[in-house]
């Protein structure tokens, strides 16, 4: 099955993965803060002036002449709409922003909304995109798996010393937050100074952030012979130092969701503004 690579940590919670990672934390060395920061990157991207170039009036475009201007007209206007609309925008209109741009592109922005914003109704508007053949699993069902796992990444960094599942449970009561049950059983183990409450779960999508997730010292990174589980964490890692410099020891790795969460400006919508608009006029 082709796949885009993955966008945020959750797709690689799986069961090997997490044994390689549980016996690195046992066998492996110490990991060393990168030097390179992320910050700058983050901060240029949300301050450059992404608002789209005005499009030409679609009547001086003669379709016959040219098929690729008539496909970037249609693509850019749909990330106007999306932009423009957010919650508001109909199913219809979702499933053909996904035709017109790409599919993943969406999904990449709808998450980094909900998270951004611990608003699960973004995640919401995706279920209007069925199965496709080259998926595992829904876009939907995607968004909400990440959803869950990185709002409590999120908000482990966010709250800094003042750190608390109550803190966070009132957050929760004030959003518009699905799954808050599963964000504070999780976060409840993982803010806890004891490693013995991460064991309550067996499922390793839970079990691994709240592992890697621990105050006090940091476990010892994986072997270099193991990317995705490195990749693993140093996200995790990124959270808990709320350090996205952390991000630059992964390897080919999408960060689009993930540097949403490092920045109090506009970044999700600069980033698809930007990515999504470098898709709509690349040669098809």
């Amino acid at each position: 099955m082709k796949k885009n690579v993955a966008i945020a940590v959750i797709i690689l919670l799986v069961a090997a993965l997490g044994a390689v990672i549980w016996q690195s934390i046992k066998l492996g060395e110490k990991a060393e803060k990168p030097e390179i920061s992320l910050e700058e990157a983050v901060k240029k991207l949300t301050e450059e002036k992404l608002a789209g170039q005005e499009q030409p009036p679609l009547e001086n475009i003669d379709p016959k002449k040219s098929a690729r201007d008539t496909r970037v007209y249609f693509c850019k206007r749909a990330i106007d709409r999306i932009l423009a609309k957010g919650l508001d925008l109909q199913s219809r209109e979702v499933r053909s922003a996904a035709t017109l741009i790409n599919r993943e592109k969406l999904r990449q922005y709808y998450t980094c909304k909900a998270v951004k914003e611990t608003d699960s109704s973004w995640c919401g508007k995706l279920k209007a995109l069925p199965l496709d053949k080259e998926e595992n699993q829904t876009p939907y069902a995607e968004c909400m798996v990440q959803y869950q796992a990185m709002t409590v990444a999120y908000y482990y960094r966010k709250l800094g010393s003042n750190r608390s599942v109550d803190e966070l449970e009132k957050i929760l009561d004030a959003k518009n937050s699905a799954l808050k049950d599963e964000i504070m059983a999780m976060a409840e183990a993982a803010f806890s100074k004891d490693p013995g409450d991460c064991d309550k779960f067996e499922n390793m999508q839970e079990k691994m952030p709240c592992l890697l997730l621990k105050p006090g010292q940091d476990p010892p990174a994986p072997p270099a012979t193991q990317p995705e589980a490195l990749n693993f964490y140093y996200t995790f890692m990124a959270y808990k130092h709320n350090d996205p410099s952390y991000l630059e020891r992964t390897k080919d790795f999408d960060k689009f969701v993930l540097l949403g969460t490092f920045t109090d400006e506009a970044y999700c919508d600069a980033a698809f503004r930007q990515a999504a608009g470098m898709f709509c006029t690349a040669e098809k």
